[in-house]
This record gives structure tokens, C-alpha cells and sequence, in this order.
């Protein structure tokens, strides 16, 4: 088994591609601002989508990290115009939900 620290979601992405890989596990290390508590975070992720928001008149990317607990973190502008996110799609199905 290896073990992969991604910084990017597109890094996940790449590496779900490569079919010499078997994904067996997603965790996401969070901040407090964008998981809610005081500290930082490891959390299992169950999914991984993308959608957009207005800020200012530009689109901008927004993830939205679905995590095995049931909490939904969203990583998006804190700036936006409104804070719904449109024209979601799922990145990354974990095993989990597959099965």
C-alpha cells in the first residue's frame, strides 16, 4: 500500500485516471476556517464535487467536500455575490458509494 498527500483536487484527479492505482481511501486536511472547529482537521471523504459561484460578476470554482460523517464542507469564495453554488458535478465517487 502507498500512501499519496495531494494538494490539489485535479492531483486526485490525475491519480484516479492512472489505472495502475487502486484508490482505497480519500481524506481531506482542512483549516479551522473551513472546517468549523479551532483546529485543523483530517476528515474521510465519501465525495468530491465542483460548482460555481458569482463573485463580482466572475465565476468562480467551488468544491465541495462530502465527507464519511455526513458533514458537507464547502470551499468557496467567502466574497461571493451569493453564496449558492450552481452547475454541480461529482469529481470524485469514493469506493464507499459504489459498493
Amino acid at each position: 500500500m502507498r500512501v499519496f498527500f495531494l494538494p490539489k483536487v485535479n492531483d486526485l484527479m490525475a491519480l484516479t485516471n492512472d489505472t495502475s492505482v487502486e484508490i482505497v481511501e480519500v481524506s481531506v486536511v482542512t483549516p479551522h476556517w473551513l472546517n468549523g472547529s479551532e483546529n485543523w482537521r483530517m476528515d474521510r471523504l465519501s465525495q468530491v464535487r465542483e460548482g460555481r459561484q458569482m463573485v463580482s460578476g466572475n465565476t468562480l470554482r467551488a468544491f465541495i467536500y462530502a465527507l464519511l460523517d455526513g458533514r458537507e464542507l464547502v470551499d468557496g469564495s467567502r466574497a461571493a455575490d451569493d453564496q449558492h453554488i450552481h452547475d454541480i458535478q461529482v469529481l470524485w465517487p469514493s469506493k464507499a458509494n459504489t459498493e
